[in-house]
Formats: structure tokens, sequence, C-alpha cells
């Protein structure tokens, strides 16, 4: 397989590679991938959890963006979303 990086994505690769962060640019990308889908299976069985299928996500996500305006959200916000989402994760753990 041949991938083709933007010239950002390279030069990012080869910064680390020359930090020796990673041994060769192949172990560079290996490791952002293995990230990636581990993030990318985190998400899925998150939504799986709570019901929602990927394209209900996306339906959900497109509905927003054509809401019209928004307004940036504050740390309190942020924190009252992490407040009862932890909340709503400890609810359904088994006892």
């Amino acid at each position: 397989m041949t991938i083709t990086l933007s010239p950002e994505i390279e030069r990012r690769v080869t910064e680390l590679v020359s930090a020796g962060a990673y041994p060769t640019a192949d172990a560079a990308v290996t490791d952002a991938i293995r990230a990636w889908l581990g993030d990318r299976d985190a998400l899925d069985g998150a939504l799986q959890q709570a019901g929602i299928d990927e394209s209900r996500m996306h339906s959900l996500l497109r509905e927003a963006e054509e809401s019209g305006d928004y307004t940036e959200m504050t740390a309190h916000e942020w924190e009252n979303i992490a407040r009862e989402g932890l909340a709503l994760l400890r609810s359904r753990r088994p006892r």
C-alpha cells in the first residue's frame, strides 16, 4: 500500500523522526493509524451503548450544523455536561 501525505503531515512526521520520537516514518504513521482506529472503536462502542447508529449520529450533526447560528460553550457548560454524563454512566453500571 502506498499512502500520500499532505506536505504539512509529512513535515510533522519528519520532525517526529528527527526528534527521535519514532525510529522511522513508517513507525510514526503506523502509531497514528493505530490510535485513530482505537478512537474509532471507542466511538463506535459509545454510540452502540447509547443506542445510536453512525448514520443517526451524522444526521444529528447535520441537523445541528443547519440549525443556524451557534454560540461558544462556556467552561461552566462543559463542566455541567461532563457531570451529567458521569452521573448517567454511574447510573447504568451494574451493581
